[in-house]
């Protein structure tokens, strides 16, 4: 990283203003070293951010990322910015972590009973084009369903999901219900839709346009 760092220097039309990384190690490491995984990368990118500047170079980022280390890094002296991906929604991945349930969730898909084929399974009218098709780490199946913690989305098509219903649950899934759904990875999830609703008290409060929807080139 030092070597590059005096190269970038070197060179014409380019000033090096700051290094960065992402904790990405710690999405599947076991929950109990999360912490010392977060601590250890901050720590790592200051002390190469001090070598860097010992040389001449003024660095005025020192940045961070990952959404599980983030209860962790900002904390490191030298950390300027942290850039988390999932942290300002949550989603069912964040669960592995042991600090965030459904109600630490802010995306939510609401989506229909369409059908009820069997006492044990229903349909709903939500398939990958909604929930994408990421696994999570924090909860079997494609999303959770709010309210219902062991009904399962065990196969999604492109427009439907079929959810497999524990008994407690058969006679709550009717056909016309209307479900929230907490995504699997919000991230993709949320890079299929074209707006965002906001809701308060039940009722509608903002709409934003998702600005970056099918910009990937």
């Amino acid at each position: 990283a030092i070597a590059l760092a005096l190269d970038l220097a070197r060179l014409p039309g380019l000033r090096l203003t700051g290094i960065m990384t992402h904790e990405g190690q710690a999405n599947t490491a076991p929950p109990e070293t999360i912490e010392a995984i977060a601590l250890d990368a901050g720590q790592t990118l200051v002390a190469t951010a001090e070598r860097i500047r010992a040389h001449g170079i003024a660095l005025d980022h020192v940045s961070v990322g990952s959404t599980p280390a983030s209860r962790y890094t900002p904390g490191v002296a030298g950390i300027t910015e942290m850039r988390p991906g999932t942290y300002v929604f949550n989603d069912t991945t964040a669960f592995r972590y042991g600090h965030n349930g459904p109600d630490a969730c802010a995306a939510r898909f609401v989506v229909t009973v369409i059908s009820r084929p069997a006492p044990d399974r229903a349909v709903i009218d939500a398939g990958s084009k909604t929930l994408a098709l990421d696994k999570s780490h924090g909860h079997p199946g494609h999303g959770y369903i709010v309210g219902h913690p062991a009904a399962e989305i065990v196969r999604l098509s492109e427009e439907h999901g079929v959810v497999n219903l524990p008994p407690e649950d058969q006679a709550a899934f009717q056909v016309g219900d209307t479900l929230e759904v907490i995504p699997n990875h919000v991230c993709p999830a949320l890079n299929l839709m074209d707006e965002l609703l906001f809701a308060r008290d039940g009722q509608i409060v903002d709409t934003w346009r998702i600005a970056a929807r099918g910009k990937v080139r």
